[in-house]
């Protein structure tokens, strides 16, 4: 019997400019217990612990050691049997303009915005430019009033996010980028963000989908399909009852 598990860290809801914690990772595998037990016992014997947690182990070098050769054993050892995302959250808000504000308008106009990775060079480009030649200040600016908008979805913070891209003038190479958003301005207003679903910005569930992408190849369509289910249930559980049960079982076989 194989048990997948998964656990994540810096989960913060919809707030993506969380300044504490930068970055989300999610986490999984499917080793056994006896050879989890082998590895605490190989890199972390010397701990003196009952459970080993990265806020205990940060505070000291040679325990941030451990924890890197832990990883380098994994990778050259058990690579097959962990799978892990990482997400910087500021990023994602750029990744979140393009699917709910650039995308709408391109779709429009013919454009298949996801063909060929267009949608993430887009993101790519576009979180370059603006921190290689806009302010930080502008940037943080541009990305917190985006977050602000998409989630409380009224027309004070929809005015607060537009106004500075329609009014202000940018250099040539920013300004290129920001025209399909002036154009969903145009186009769609106000409303084409009051029927933004809730949970918008919330990336748990798609980190989650993710994690299930990278097994497909190693287990079966119907333990996928289980695993589907699982996460879902479990993300369905943490927005009803604010529960964290993401460092649960999540298949077996």
């Amino acid at each position: 019997m194989i048990t997948i598990y998964l656990d994540e860290c810096g989960f913060t809801g919809e707030d993506l400019f969380n300044e504490e914690q930068p970055a989300f990772t999610m986490a999984s595998l499917d080793l056994s217990e006896n050879t989890c037990q082998k590895l605490k016992v190989k890199h972390f014997g010397n701990v003196k612990t009952k459970e080993l947690k990265h806020s205990g182990l940060a505070r000291r070098v040679n325990q941030q050691n451990m924890v890197i050769e832990l990883i380098k054993d994994l990778f050259e050892n058990y690579r097959y049997s962990v799978k892990f995302v990482v997400a910087h959250k500021r990023y994602v808000l750029i990744t979140k303009i393009a699917d709910y504000i650039i995308e709408p308008v391109l779709y429009d106009d013919g454009l298949n915005f996801y063909k060929d990775g267009l949608n993430i060079a887009y993101s790519n480009l576009l979180h370059l430019l603006l921190n290689s030649i806009a302010s930080k200040s502008s940037f943080d600016k541009f990305l917190y009033k985006f977050q602000v908008m998409v989630r409380e979805k009224t027309k004070k913070a929809y005015k607060d996010f537009f106004e500075p891209v329609l009014k202000n003038k940018f250099p040539d190479e920013i300004n290129y980028l920001l025209l399909p958003i002036k154009l969903f301005d145009q186009r769609y207003g106000f409303s084409g963000i009051e029927t933004l679903k809730r949970n918008t910005l919330d990336i748990s569930l798609t980190s989650a989908l993710m994690l299930m992408n990278k097994w497909k190849n190693y287990i079966s369509q119907n333990e996928i399909l289980s695993l589907f289910m699982t996460v879902l249930l479990i993300w369905q559980s943490r927005k009803k009852f604010g529960m964290n049960l993401l460092n649960q079982p999540l298949s077996q076989r």
